[in-house]
């Protein structure tokens, strides 16, 4: 992997990372571990978004224990930002060499990476449908925000 993919993947999961925290962040705290109208939970995204990372780590060479799945939002975002901590350290302490192109990891560590970061992504997204998709908990979001959220007509 060159330094200039390594930088792109680690900004772009740094973002990920952050944008999923805050959705989940917003997500009262009633409403984490339940599906009001849709078949997953906040708290069912963000656990499944812990074990891809841990998933990620593996595939960076790194070790990884799957600690227990957290209970209740502030253990679940402790956990989540833990382990992206640990992910993003990984891949930027990550050996040039151990990515070499001439090594058949690299392309299976790129589309690993970039596999993880598109589940990052449907997992925020489906925090963030959540959101929308339920009038009280945007306006509780945009509240906490200090964004004006216009009510659904």
């Amino acid at each position: 992997m060159s330094a200039a993919t390594r930088d792109f993947l680690t900004c772009l999961l740094h973002a990920e990372f952050a944008a999923l925290t805050a959705a989940l962040s917003g997500v009262p705290e009633g409403h984490f571990g339940h599906a009001d109208d849709g078949p997953r939970s906040a708290a069912w995204h963000a656990v499944s978004a812990l074990h891809s990372a841990h998933a990620a780590l593996a595939l960076l060479g790194a070790p990884t224990v799957l600690p227990p799945t957290p209970h209740g939002p502030a253990a679940t975002l402790d956990a989540l930002q833990r382990t992206s901590a640990l992910l993003l350290h990984a891949l930027r302490a990550a050996d040039d060499t151990r990515f070499a192109p001439e090594r058949t990891g690299d392309a299976r560590t790129v589309n690993g990476l970039a596999a993880f970061l598109r589940a990052l992504t449907h997992h925020r997204g489906q925090v963030a449908l959540m959101h929308k998709e339920n009038p009280h908990d945007a306006s509780d979001l945009a509240a906490r925000s200090g964004q004006h959220v216009r009510p659904h007509h």
